[in-house]
């Protein structure tokens, strides 16, 4: 599987936020499901990529990978 980074950086400053509120109120009010979206949304900003992104052709990123004429929204440079 191809997987290009399509989380972008204030994405990724969002679900760390949100990945560590998910952690203090899981912590606090002993919610231990709401791990797993701590999960998913660290693991998700930590590895730039997002499958539900993917799957509905979104991208958030403005990264322009080497050798490759166009930027990641489709368009031509």
């Amino acid at each position: 599987m191809n997987m290009r980074y399509n989380v972008g950086t204030i994405d990724k400053l969002i679900r760390y936020t949100l990945g560590i509120g998910f952690l203090v109120f899981a912590i606090v009010y002993r919610q231990w499901l709401l791990l797993i979206g701590t999960a998913v949304m660290v693991g998700t900003a930590y590895l730039g990529f997002c499958f539900l992104y993917k799957l509905f052709g979104l991208n958030t990123c403005k990264v322009i990978l080497k050798g490759e004429d166009k930027d990641p929204n489709g368009k031509e440079m």
